[in-house]
């Protein structure tokens, strides 16, 4: 009777359990084997972490956090020394011109500035001065980035080819 319960619940929890509602893309699954060392990215399809969606009129349909834990920098404005981090937000292609257009309207408003930051044949990608670094914008901040955004940058490139 034992074994039989167990199948049963065995059976009953493969039933429940879904696979993955929103399965990262390929193309964004790929970005964690074109960054640098010491740099990690959470690609995610819900659940954002706090502060990491824009302003724009639409939600992302995934967010990118990468995080370089070995390295810090400091800046005076920001008070204090910080991991370098980035966030890019994807959008599906299709609704490029929506969400130029969204960056346009708002742009002169927001203090954070989105900016288009590269696309794909699926996605297109935006971030925002607020993005990099926590905000920060001092030389040393700037530098702590460069390495991620070469990598990146190269990324979008290799995929527009």
């Amino acid at each position: 009777m034992k074994k039989i319960l167990y199948f049963l619940f065995l059976v009953l929890l493969v039933a429940c359990t879904d696979d993955e509602p929103n399965p990262i893309p390929d193309q964004l699954a790929e970005l964690k084997d074109n960054i640098p060392e010491n740099w990690t990215v959470t690609v995610r399809a819900d659940q954002y972490p706090s502060g990491t969606t824009t302003i724009l009129t639409e939600e992302p349909n995934y967010v990118a956090l990468f995080v370089n834990k070995v390295e810090v920098f400091s800046d005076s404005v920001c008070d204090g020394y910080l991991n370098p981090t980035f966030i890019l937000n994807f959008y599906p292609i299709a609704d490029k011109q929506a969400v130029i257009d969204s960056i346009d309207a708002i742009y002169f408003y927001n203090p954070c500035l989105p900016e288009v930051y590269g696309e794909t044949d699926e996605f297109i990608a935006v971030t925002t001065k607020c993005f990099k670094n926590h905000g920060c914008t001092s030389s040393e901040s700037v530098n702590a980035l460069a390495p991620l955004n070469t990598a990146l940058r190269k990324y979008f490139e290799d995929l527009q080819n």
